[in-house]
């Protein structure tokens, strides 16, 4: 099972939150948060995680590394522009969404990347 209900709901209950005010707080439908709570191995889209990484104030690598990757194991930052600009040249679709990337900080490209390879590592493992 992920850590992310955990981590999620450890920090729910320091903030004194429920899990409307959350979902409410992320602009999300409280049944997707609810999915996420009470869902064995469910990984959110980037683009949930993201929302509560805002909601919540905390680094969106923090909520990856929840879902059970170590975004550390990512590589250092010339690795990370290596990667990016490889997914980059090969998807051509994504070329532009990955060149706006180039622009984020170091440790939300970081968190994308790892992002990725967890969701890879969960297709491998299906």
């Amino acid at each position: 099972m992920s850590g992310l209900p955990i981590f999620l709901k450890h920090e729910m209950d320091k903030r004194k939150l429920g899990l409307r005010d959350l979902a409410s707080l992320a602009d999300l439908a409280p049944s997707t948060l609810s999915k996420i709570m009470n869902t064995p191995n469910h990984t959110p889209d980037l683009k949930t995680l993201a929302a509560l990484s805002s909601a919540l104030n905390l680094p969106l690598g923090r909520l990856i590394e929840a879902c059970g990757y170590d975004v550390g194991s990512v590589g250092n930052p010339d690795d990370v522009q290596r990667q990016i600009a490889a997914i980059a040249g090969a998807v051509p679709e994504l070329r532009e969404m990955f060149l706006d990337l180039t622009l984020s900080n170091d440790d939300f490209r970081r968190s994308v990347i790892a992002y990725m390879k967890l969701l890879d590592q969960e297709h491998q493992a299906s």
